[in-house]
Order: structure tokens, then sequence, then C-alpha cells
């Protein structure tokens, strides 16, 4: 059995996914972590940032913006209002 740990719980990685909200979202029950199920939904919804590429590509700061027209639509995407990035170390520095 894989396991992983997050917020002081054990859990087994190979747990299915609960999905929610017609499909749109999916959250792992255990460490109540939620997603979009569409990766490509800036593409789709860009809410009004315009730095957003044809294929849903764009740099942190726009990811940023979007992610704040997100939560601010009526009642929050499908009824959140705190999607957010994940927690990331520094980046790597320049290869030499």
């Amino acid at each position: 059995m894989i396991k992983g740990k997050a917020a002081r719980h054990t859990f087994d990685v190979r747990q299915p996914l609960a999905s929610r909200s017609r499909r749109k979202d999916r959250i792992r029950p255990v460490t109540q972590v939620t997603w979009l199920a569409d990766a490509n939904l800036p593409a789709k919804q860009p809410f009004g940032i315009a730095e957003i590429n044809r294929d849903g590509a764009m740099d942190h700061e726009t990811a940023v913006r979007w992610l704040k027209a997100l939560n601010e639509t009526d009642g929050g995407y499908l009824g959140r209002t705190d999607w957010d990035l994940p927690e990331t170390g520094p980046p790597d520095p320049p290869a030499a």
C-alpha cells in the first residue's frame, strides 16, 4: 500500500475520488482537497482575464488574477469562493 501524509492524516493515495457538482470538481474525501475537473477551464471561461492563452496556459500572475475573478463570480464558482493555487517550494535556480 502506498501511503501519503497530509494535515497529519495518513491516507491511501489509491483512495477513490468523489465527484460533486455534476463532475465539475473532484474531492479526495480524507484530505478534503478539491480541484477543478476541467484543467482547461481558463481557456473556456477566462472570466475577463485577457492574458490567458487560447490553450488555457498562463503565467503565475495571470493565474492569481484568474482565480480572483473565479472566486468573485456570483456565489463563487461551483458555490466555492476559496479556489487557490497549490503551495509549492521556491523554483530551482537556473542551470549554469
